[in-house]
């Protein structure tokens, strides 16, 4: 499992299978991630911030130890109104 952690102001997140550094903070509900380096990026592409894509997977574990704090944060801090899909 590759490291998504790379970015100085905190984690990562999957997209297109590589990862894109997380740019500035969250607001709201809104992230920027700088995926300047990676190519073929289209509006509506898919992006996940908890789970697998293609053969990279990034966890709770990586986003708790990139912010400094514990993985049940990490879910506890993700609002009512985001949608859950189980699996």
């Amino acid at each position: 499992m590759a490291s998504t952690a790379a970015s100085a102001t905190g984690s990562a997140s999957w997209f297109a299978a590589s990862a894109a550094p997380l740019v500035g903070r969250i607001s709201m509900d809104h992230a920027m991630l700088d995926v300047t380096e990676i190519p073929g990026v289209e509006a509506g592409d898919e992006v996940v911030i908890l789970g697998t894509q293609g053969s990279e997977t990034i966890t709770a574990y990586e986003h708790a130890d990139a912010t400094g704090t514990i993985p049940w944060e990490v879910f506890t801090r993700i609002a009512a109104r985001v949608r859950r899909i189980a699996v």
